[in-house]
């Protein structure tokens, strides 16, 4: 797509014109005064307008009035439009334009731009009306805003055949040739809509509906390659702004239009290749459809082909590459994918100067590929190349710099993801500051914004579970609930933002009692399992959550068919994980959890055997030094601690103590899950005092416990329970003693 410069008035002040009468500079100046100092309130705007239609009529008749001064009148007029949206306004910035294009000389290029101006914003007063007639004003715009030669008569008879519902925005199109000059004129006109208007909302409409209108009046195979990219773009940067599919749709059509009447020999036919495998993975992210990404990996493939080494664009072309890769990783969890990606995307990096523009991309973007890996292999080097590399982009970033909010909030992430595999105090806080201006960055309808609100709750709900502080868990609730209002229904990012809605809720609910909380976090999870692809590579995570939150519903209620429930999606969640994939010890101790529940709701001790065997798997997963390996070990030996309470082996209750203690041991001293485990240990410990009666092992017992409550904060929510085992402790040591 074509790279278009802002020359929308949003918020701009008009340069003098070049007149040197000193009675039209002074207006020009005061006008120019008006225009800055309006608040934009209705009140204000109105007052403006007044004061200048006032010193408009009382100038003197015989001076030239600059073009700049009616510019500047109808940037007033078109403000008040964009609040009042009366219609009256709009007619009167065509005309105040109008005047402008009288005051320019003829020749001027200035003019035809305002020419194009006045066409659209006849179409948009067209539609605010209501008048279905075709827009001949805006014909006679066009006609007025190409050079006036005879060559032209053809294409405006041509315009004059197409009626057009200016409403529905549909052409009915009528057999008609068209001049090669003409068609030069529908060229230049397109691409001066498209670099006028794509990067200015308010007027994109009207653009594209007038850009529309024009092709409708010729046979597409007449039509210049150029038309329907720039056309493609502006519908691309409307879906951008509005998510509306429809014009996705479209942008895509257009451009597999363009590139089908490019020869493959011709140099603009690789951008629209590379713009195509991006719209055609924007279509794949929002309806699912693993064609479109095929495709588009299959174009990314060509255009790097194609690509020489020494290709100024190579870099840019080789994390597209990664992109699509990773993408295919996310939605197969075939690794091989996720290699290839990590590969391209280092190579984009390495050849790319350490001050060019786009290294800020390409180091994201190799970012995201390592903090995939990591997450899939457990690798925490990778982790940490890829907090750099994140580090290292925003860092590159102007503070105005587009991309900037999407640098921040991948940041954010991956120092989420070094807290959670750490602990590291420091992490969090930060990685929520960062979240939190990347949301502010973001404008209010970019649709990554929901994707970044979701990731916020997702810190806001670890921070409450490491502090206790139920305001986090409010905030975080809040952000979720406004993300999944933000996310259209068939867009791929609502199941993680109802994912996360479901676990905040959850959190909510393990805190206050509230089971409606956990009823709706149960209805949010059971629409994310359903709003993810079958094989999409997050889909077991989703069925993980909803199992654990089954089984909070049988725990609180016992209700069976909950408890069954959960053991469902608890299998389903393993068997759906690769046996190397490093979230399958979580989703095999899940697994554990659920069968140990229907132990002691039966009795049953082969559910029992089955949770360990589940739990052992799961142990058996981890390296030595991964992060979740204390935490299975832990949870592995209070299954066997359980077995000792229901057999009497006391093998088990020694090898439960010492493989809690490894667990304690494995634990760095600053980890949240810390007090936990040395509450467990102290549990471990009592069942052996029980049996042995030996005092040195309940005054082991103690010391753990004491331990435990000295460890957890204050505020935590688990320090009152681990209180109430230290108080039970001492009454059996008075007991005893």
């Amino acid at each position: 797509m074509s790279d278009a410069g802002d020359s929308g008035r949003d918020d701009q002040l008009v340069l003098a014109s070049s007149s040197t009468d000193s009675f039209g500079s002074l207006m020009f100046a005061t006008l120019a005064d008006l225009v800055s100092q309006t608040s934009g309130d209705i009140d204000s705007l109105n007052h403006a307008i007044h004061s200048a239609e006032t010193l408009i009529a009382d100038f003197p008749a015989d001076i030239f009035i600059p073009s700049g001064c009616w510019e500047n009148l109808a940037i007033l007029f078109e403000k008040r439009y964009e609040r009042a949206e009366d219609p009256d306004d709009l007619q009167i910035v065509a005309t105040m334009t109008e005047l402008r294009v009288a005051a320019v000389a003829q020749e001027s290029l200035d003019r035809r731009r305002c020419r194009s101006e006045v066409a659209a914003y006849l179409v948009t007063s067209d539609e605010q009306t209501g008048n279905a007639e075709p827009p001949h004003d805006a014909k006679e715009q066009i006609n007025d805003a190409m050079p006036e030669t005879p060559q032209h008569v053809n294409l405006i008879q041509c315009l004059n055949r197409v009626h057009v519902t200016s409403v529905a925005g549909v052409g009915v199109q009528e057999t008609a040739e068209i001049s090669s000059d003409s068609l030069d004129s529908i060229s230049t006109i397109i691409s001066d809509l498209a670099t006028q208007h794509i990067n200015n909302p308010k007027s994109l409409d009207n653009a594209i509906l007038l850009a529309e209108n024009i092709l409708a009046a010729a046979p597409h195979h007449t039509i210049k390659a150029s038309c329907f990219n720039d056309l493609s773009g502006m519908l691309n940067m409307r879906y951008i702004l509005t998510a509306n599919l429809d014009d996705l749709q479209k942008a895509i059509e257009f451009l597999e239009l363009a590139i089908a009447a490019i020869s493959p020999d011709e140099p603009n036919r690789v951008p629209a290749m590379i713009n195509l495998s991006t719209l055609l993975s924007s279509r794949f992210e929002r309806i699912g459809d693993l064609d479109d990404l095929q495709q588009a990996l299959l174009l990314a493939k060509d255009v790097l082909a194609a690509t020489s080494l020494d290709h100024p664009d190579r870099a840019g072309r080789l994390s597209n590459l990664s992109q699509k890769l990773g993408m295919r990783f996310d939605r197969t969890g075939d690794l091989d994918n996720l290699e290839r990606a990590v590969f391209y995307a280092e190579e984009a990096v390495a050849v790319t100067p350490l001050y060019h523009p786009n290294r800020a991309d390409h180091l994201t973007n190799l970012a995201q590929r390592l903090a995939t890996r990591s997450e899939r292999t457990g690798d925490f080097d990778n982790l940490k190349r890829a907090i750099i590399c994140a580090e290292e982009a925003v860092a590159a970033s102007p503070l105005n710099y587009p991309n900037r909010a999407v640098y921040l909030s991948n940041l954010s992430i991956m120092l989420n993801l070094r807290f959670e595999r750490t602990g590291d105090v420091d992490d969090l806080p930060r990685a929520i500051l960062l979240a939190e201006e990347a949301v502010g960055t973001f404008h209010q309808n970019h649709p990554n914004r929901a994707i970044a609100m979701s990731n916020l709750s997702a810190m806001l709900s670890a921070k409450f579970k490491d502090t206790g502080d139920l305001d986090d868990l409010q905030q975080a609730i809040s952000q979720a609930e406004k993300a999944v209002t933000a996310t259209p229904l068939d867009h791929p990012a609502r199941a993680y933002n109802l994912n996360n809605l479901s676990l905040a809720l959850s959190q909510r609910f393990e805190r206050t009692g509230d089971l409606d909380d956990l009823q709706q976090a149960i209805l949010r999870a059971e629409a994310a399992v359903a709003a993810f692809p079958l094989n999409h590579s997050k889909r077991a995570s989703g069925m993980n959550n909803l199992s654990s939150m089954l089984a909070q519903r049988f725990e609180h209620t016992g209700d069976q068919e909950s408890l069954q429930l959960a053991a469902f999606w608890a299998e389903e969640a393993v068997t759906a994980t690769p046996l190397d994939a490093c979230g399958r010890p979580i989703y095999l101790g899940n697994l554990a959890s659920t069968l140990r529940l229907e132990f002691e709701r039966t009795g049953n001790l082969d559910y029992l055997q089955q949770a360990i065997l589940r739990a052992e798997d799961a142990v058996a997963s981890l390296p030595l030094n991964h992060q979740d390996r204390a935490s299975s070990l832990c949870n592995l030996n209070l299954l066997i601690c359980q077995r000792f309470r229901s057999t009497g082996n006391l093998d088990d209750m020694h090898r439960a103590i010492l493989g809690v203690e490894e667990a304690v041991a494995a634990t760095p001293l600053d980890n949240p899950h810390r007090a936990s485990n040395l509450c467990n240990l102290a549990n471990c410990l009592i069942y052996r005092f029980e049996i042995t009666e030996d005092l040195h092992h309940l005054q082991q017992a103690i010391s753990r416990a004491e331990e435990a409550v000295v460890t957890f904060p204050l505020d935590h929510p688990e320090r009152a329970n681990g209180m109430n085992t230290l108080a039970t402790m001492l009454g059996s040591r008075f007991e005893f003693t």
